[in-house]
């Protein structure tokens, strides 16, 4: 049995192990080399690697940081206060370099009365901080801090996902070197295929590596096409078997490890679904996963929104 998640274990530790496109690369590397940081906001998709990529930023330039989670913390002032204060006010350890970065992890799902304090907070702090918001949806940050950053975009284009795909397909042979884990020629070819599907999701696939790297190990047999095909498809056919036969430990289980990945629900449940659920039940299930996607990105508790999700579909769609 693992005892470490791969995607914690090779979190990128510099702006180099980031998979970023051309333009992002140059901006960031050019930032450490200045050693000048101002306060911005990172805005794209679920998984793309922006928190990896503001922790990376800080140990490169050897600032010290406090990440807080905007959906949880983040949504109270007094706990935005409390701690932003404490950490401003303690004296840095960091060499050279007095500043110090407050990440804001999934700011856009503070309230407002909170974004306003935290407006209040980086004037307070100017001297002594950044901050760095991480947002899936800009446009729910208000203007005063929109303002008051630089608004970064990782949005990417066909050229920029095949740059980027090749760097995150050759981090991932390293990843299975490491961990002496051997791919055979055509596991590697439906690895790539695998990138290549989800891409910019380096999360999601990560994820999925961390179970094809167990099977693999469990099997004493290297990484193919077999085990990457398995792992793609059997987490969505054991949750399927779980949903009807309402087996709350598996569900659970998927929910903690898929919290993050709705784009991966949806896109199996839209391809697949109509193998296990009839017309009028699977299109139930769509209309379901439509509602609940719509209030993923804005609850506090993104795992009951999903739990709650899934125990509609096995109610309303399961018979």
């Amino acid at each position: 049995m693992e005892h470490f998640v791969i995607s914690e274990k090779y979190r990128p530790a510099s702006i180099k192990d980031c998979i970023l496109n051309n333009e992002l690369e140059t901006k960031f590397n050019d930032l450490v080399e200045l050693k000048d940081i101002q306060s911005m906001i990172f805005n794209g998709p679920v998984g793309v690697g922006k928190t990896s990529l503001a922790v990376a930023l800080c140990k490169d330039l050897k600032i010290e940081w406090l990440k807080i989670n905007g959906s949880n913390e983040g949504r109270s002032i007094d706990a935005i206060r409390t701690r932003v204060k404490q950490f401003a006010d303690t004296l840095s350890i960091a060499e050279n370099n007095a500043l110090k970065v407050v990440i804001i992890d999934e700011a856009d799902n503070m309230t407002s009365d909170a974004q306003n304090a935290m407006k209040a907070f980086m004037e307070e702090t100017i001297g002594l901080c950044r901050f760095i918001f991480t947002t899936n949806h800009k446009h729910k940050i208000i203007e005063a801090l929109r303002d008051r950053c630089d608004v970064i975009d990782f949005i990417y284009n066909k050229e920029d996902l095949a740059y980027m795909s090749l760097k995150f397909y050759n981090r991932l042979l390293f990843v299975c070197e490491e961990e002496k884990i051997d791919i055979t020629p055509a596991g590697k070819v439906a690895l790539a295929t695998l990138i290549k599907s989800k891409s910019p999701h380096f999360r999601s696939i990560m994820n999925i590596m961390h179970d094809v790297i167990r099977n693999a190990r469990n099997a004493n047999k290297p990484i193919d096409e077999d085990i990457l095909v398995l792992i793609n498809d059997d987490d969505f056919d054991k949750l399927m078997e779980a949903l009807k036969g309402r087996n709350s430990a598996y569900i659970e289980q998927f929910v903690v490890k898929h919290v993050n990945d709705f784009h991966y629900i949806i896109e199996n449940f839209y391809h697949k679904g109509r193998t296990w659920l009839d017309g009028p039940a699977y299109a139930q299930a769509i209309l379901i996963i439509a509602e609940y996607q719509l209030w993923h990105q804005t609850v506090s508790n993104k795992e009951i929104n999903l739990l709650a999700m899934f125990i509609q579909i096995s109610n309303k769609c399961f018979k």
